[in-house]
């Protein structure tokens, strides 16, 4: 699918760079009986009795996965000046009132003590927590609250705090969603919550006056907590979706790509997406159309359908979960498909439309998509032969990639072997981050190769650059009930993976099938 437009004077989008970071603490294992003696298949892999990669740091104390937990346990961020930044769920009596602990790593790889997120608390164990960090190494802490306010009756909404290097957490916590409250479908993964260099966050939200289901606006925080509305979207463009819109801006200036979504008027019952560059004081230009699709599907882990990512050229990369199209004009999302949308600005407005998922597969998790700032793009998903929703049908599960070079066409899907590691799962989402440079790391949680030791999880961790392509990829951890790794990179390459898990023991190079040790996790986190 292509769209060619008239050329226009547009302001260049640069991307924000993720954080990184090296170094950390011994994990809390090291000292264990079991780590006197020398067990050959506990070090074929590297990772020794404690089941992880050497230097990994044992942060402290976390809340037990819910085992319906749609999102990840912990967020991670690293800043340019090699500081990375960890927060994690923590369990309370009650899982109205769960809080957050966090810690720092100095740029020698030292870690703080765990202490508790002042102002986080009746977190949402379902929907995990997100944190973005600008480039002066500040942060915003962002998670769905829960409240309970009568009997059998909860009120959820987005909420986000903030964290100022030299300074520490804000003692206050702001309202993300503009009152608004926080859709069922409120992924982190696909939450478009950002942070600018003058300290301020922006985030799409939900505010009600047009039609039944509300309209999408753009909410902008300031520094002092000020809130201002931007492009809030007519009744004509209120649809029951969600998310109703995706904003990248630069966080140097503010300028982006702001995606939303309206009810067609060319193909009546099926939805179009409209973008236009926009910053985030209110002013814009005028919107283009990207694509009309029949509908967009969410994953059984709430993610949304749209996942967008900036460029430097005033441009875009949109993947989105298209449902496939029935008989009278009917969409379903038994089936699904990887659509991705290059959306580029510099010369002419121009949008290029592929389908990248198999004609034969359905994606049943969000891909994780990430670009640089020589406008090279970087998609990561997985792929199955199965319905998109979990069902007992046997199917196989793939993870796939894709490359585009310059705003160029998509490079042939080709998947990633990871049997030798460990065996992929439907489930579970994977973790992208890249730099300015196009270094990037990717993780994710794979099951036991044999598919017969439930308890013997691995975190797989991978590196690419344009350049020279995938490196080895590698097992950093060897544990039992382990979240989704967090992963993140500074400009100068060095990197951070962090997940949650129990602190078992390996016996014979696999976690044992019992565990009488501590009831709750710990928050680990891994610096190279």
């Amino acid at each position: 699918m292509k769209y060619q437009f008239a050329t226009y004077g547009l302001i260049a989008l640069a991307l924000s760079a993720c954080g990184g970071g090296g170094g950390g603490t011994a994990s809390g294992e090291a000292n264990t009986k079991a780590d006197i003696k020398t067990d050959t298949l506990n070090e074929a892999d590297g990772l020794g009795s404690s089941g992880q990669a050497a230097g990994t740091a044992n942060l402290g104390s976390a809340a037990l996965p819910n085992y319906f937990q749609y999102q990840p346990a912990i967020t991670v961020a690293l800043s340019d000046q090699g500081q990375a930044l960890a927060a994690w769920h923590v369990v309370a009596p009650s899982d109205q009132s769960d809080t957050a602990s966090w810690a720092q790593a100095s740029s020698d790889g030292k870690w703080s003590s765990a202490q508790p997120v002042p102002e986080a608390r009746n977190i949402d164990n379902l929907y995990g927590m997100t944190l973005r960090m600008n480039t002066a190494g500040n942060a915003v802490l962002g998670w769905v609250n829960r409240e309970q306010k009568a009997p059998s009756t909860e009120k959820s909404g987005y909420r986000a705090t903030r964290y100022i290097q030299n300074k520490g957490w804000e003692a206050k916590v702001f309202d993300a969603g503009g009152g608004s409250s926080a859709s069922t479908w409120g992924s982190m993964n696909t939450w478009d919550l950002a942070l600018l260099d003058d300290n301020s966050f922006t985030a799409s939200v939900i505010l009600s006056g047009f039609g039944a289901y509300g309209s999408s606006a753009v909410l902008r925080t300031s520094l002092d907590g000020l809130n201002s509305v931007h492009f809030r979207a007519d009744g004509q463009q209120a649809i029951s979706y969600y998310p109703y819109a995706a904003f990248k801006p630069k966080s140097s200036d503010g300028f982006g790509l702001l995606y939303q979504l309206s009810n067609s008027l060319i193909k009546p019952g099926q939805i179009d997406i409209n973008v236009r560059m926009a910053s985030v004081n209110g002013s814009s230009f005028l919107a283009f159309p990207v694509a009309t699709y029949p509908g967009l599907c969410y994953t059984s882990a709430h993610d949304g359908g749209l996942v967008a990512a900036g460029t430097p050229h005033t441009g875009g990369v949109l993947a989105a979960l298209v449902a496939k199209e029935l008989p009278n004009n009917v969409a379903s999302c038994d089936t699904n498909s990887l659509q991705v949308s290059r959306i580029s600005t510099r010369d002419s407005l121009r949008v290029d439309s592929i389908r990248l998922s198999a004609e034969d597969a359905s994606v049943p998790i969000a891909p994780a998509l990430a670009v640089d700032q020589s406008n090279n793009a970087l998609i990561v998903w997985k792929e199955t032969t199965g319905k998109a929703f979990y069902d007992a049908t046997p199917s196989t599960t793939r993870l796939m990639w894709s490359q585009s070079i310059n705003g160029g066409a998509w490079t042939t899907p080709a998947s990633i072997d990871l049997s030798s590691l460990g065996k992929l799962s439907r489930d579970g989402h994977i973790s992208l981050a890249m730099n300015v440079g196009g270094d990037a790391v990717v993780s994710l949680k794979l099951n036991d190769k044999n598919n017969n030791a439930v308890w013997n999880q691995v975190i797989a961790l991978g590196r690419f650059n344009f350049a020279s392509g995938w490196a080895s990829w590698r097992a950093v951890a060897n544990k039992h009930d382990m979240s989704d790794p967090q992963v993140a990179i500074n400009s100068f390459g060095k990197a951070i993976v962090a997940y949650t898990a129990l602190p078992t023991v390996r016996i014979n190079g696999k976690v044992p099938d019992s565990y009488s040790g501590s009831p709750l996790p710990y928050a680990f986190a891994y610096l190279f």
